[in-house]
Formats: structure tokens, sequence, C-alpha cells
């Protein structure tokens, strides 16, 4: 079941009635009725009564020096596990004792294996909402912006890969601690813009049918997580006159 809480009182009543009357409705088709500034300020969780997600964003760049670069930016793969294991720093035992419930990451190689990140993640209680990285959509050769915004083979074998790494269990289903996929960080960077809604729908929505056509044919099983786009707002001017904001 579904609840929407009203955060920080920034919410007009109108607008939480509108969110609170989604119960049962498409999620995706509910909220494009929302006014969209105000969707930032929505917590839209499918757990417990007394369960708030308490997320931290994770990408601990061991840099000694600005400009350094790095050989993988991927937090959730072996290689970073000094960083996030428990013969390590223990990163991820330090979030749960700050009081987080979720971790959220941005790097993401599929080549690499995933499946220790996500045993010690569940193991702690922590839910792990990873995303797909930028190579499919802006990096690689014959990237997204390289096919009119047509994402589907892109995103497909890069989220077959992840499928195959260690995102899902023996059985088929998803690993536990999986409890959203992010298809797309910031799109409104990546894509044309709302200048081009065309193109940014058909990038978006064709990278989804990408995820759904990987999960076929790795023969997904059981209950599927959540696809989700999150958008920055950088560039929505607009949007920083909006009282839900605190602008003046």
């Amino acid at each position: 079941q579904l609840r929407t809480l009203q955060a920080a009182s920034l919410l007009s009543p109108s607008a939480t009635a509108s969110i609170q009357s989604m119960a049962g409705w498409s999620l995706a088709t509910r909220l494009l009725s929302l006014p969209v500034a105000r969707l930032m300020l929505l917590l839209v969780i499918n757990a417990g009564a007394n369960d708030v997600m308490k997320g931290i964003a994770y990408t601990p760049a061991p840099l000694k020096q600005v400009g350094g670069g790095l050989p993988l930016d991927d937090f959730m793969s072996e290689a970073a596990k000094p960083l996030w294991g428990p013969d390590g720093r223990g990163d991820l035992a330090m979030m749960k004792h700050l009081g987080a419930n979720a971790v959220r990451l941005y790097g993401n190689d599929p080549r690499q294996d995933h499946r220790s990140f996500f045993d010690e993640a569940h193991g702690l209680g922590l839910d792990v909402i990873p995303g797909l990285s930028d190579w499919p959509f802006v990096q690689m050769e014959g990237n997204c912006m390289q096919t009119g915004y047509d994402c589907f083979e892109q995103v497909k074998e890069a989220y077959l890969g992840n499928l195959r790494n260690g995102w899902l269990l023996p059985d088929g289903t998803y690993h536990p601690a999986l409890t959203q996929i992010i298809v797309i960080n910031e799109p409104d960077l990546k894509l044309p813009g709302i200048t081009d809604p065309w193109n940014v729908t058909r990038g978006l929505i064709s990278a989804i049918d990408g995820m759904l056509s990987a999960e076929q044919e790795a023969g997904v099983t059981g209950d599927r997580v959540n696809f989700t786009v999150t958008f920055s707002f950088g560039i929505c001017y607009s949007c920083r006159q909006n009282s839900a904001f605190g602008a003046k």
C-alpha cells in the first residue's frame, strides 16, 4: 500500500489531498497530474506504517588532490570494498549507525559484480538504490545522443550486464536489497530538455523499454523493483520562483 507524506508542511492542502487520493492508481500516471515543482517534496514509500526513507547518497571518491582521475567510479564493486566493507573502513555500517535505511549510488559498471555490496547492505538493513551510469546515454560510442535518443539497445545491454552480475539471485528474483532503480540521473542535463519534449520522452521511454526487455531476456521472476527517474531541476529557472521551495 502506497503512503504519501506532506514534506515539511510545504504542500498545499489541495496538493496533499490529490496525493493521498493516489492509492490504488498507477503512481506514474497520477504523479503527472501534479505540479512538477512540488514532486521533489514528496516522499512516496511502500514500506510499513512507521518507515520513512532516510537515504545517503554515496560517492566516496578517494582522491587526495583536485583534478585527480579515478580508474573506476563504481563504488558498489569489489574494488571499492575496502571503503564500504566490514574488513575496511565500514562505510555501510557507519551509515546504519547514523540512522540511514537506504543508500543511493551513482557510478555503475555493468561488468563489475555487485553481489557483495548488496549482501552487506541488506545484512545491515539498508535498501540499495543504484542507477544506470551515463555510459549508455552520453559516453559510449553509439550512445543515445547519436541514435536520435532511441536508448533501447544501449540501455538493454547495460542493464542485462547488471542483472547477470549480482542483481539477481540464483532463482531469478531480484536481490532483496534492491528497491528502486534509477533509469537515468538528471535527464534534464543529458536529454534535449523541456524545449524538446518529444525526444525527452523518447529517450526515457526507450530506456525503460530496454530495461524491461533485459529483464525478460535474463528470465527475471518474482516481484519487480521500481524504476524511477531523478530530475535535477538545476536548469528549471521557474522552479526557483515557486513558493514550494521557499523562494520569495
